[in-house]
């Protein structure tokens, strides 16, 4: 890790924490159309960049960045799974940014940390 969050003051971020719900509508091409709710708001949290990369594609280029997010182990939190995604405003910014959930570690299974780790389309 990059920082310990073990540390006072190392979860100095904020996201919000939405699980998918498809609804019964479709878009104009036919697909379904996902909204998502909020399951918590304003959870503190270490906000790491771990990699990134860009991809020339159907002469498009396209970037997406990974990153691990930790949290404090909470009941509530126990459902995070793929597919899921957090909201996130970095410090200074006021666009928020969406981190689709990747992976979900509980640390040592101990309930007491979760990484989750994101990838973000830039």
């Amino acid at each position: 890790m990059l920082s310990d969050p073990h540390r006072a003051g190392a979860l100095r971020h904020c996201v919000t924490i939405q699980r998918p719900n498809t609804v019964a509508a479709r878009s104009a091409t036919g697909a379904d159309v996902t909204d998502f709710a909020d399951v918590a708001k304003d959870r503190p949290a270490l906000v790491e960049d771990i990699a990134g990369r860009e991809a020339f594609s159907a002469l498009q280029i396209s970037a997406e960045s990974t990153k691990r997010v930790t949290l404090r182990w909470a009941a509530d939190l126990a459902e995070i799974a793929p597919r899921w995604r957090l909201c996130w405003t970095p410090p200074g910014l006021t666009a928020v940014r969406y981190l689709d959930v990747q992976a979900v570690i509980n640390a040592e299974n101990r309930n007491v940390w979760l990484s989750v780790l994101c990838r973000e389309m830039v």
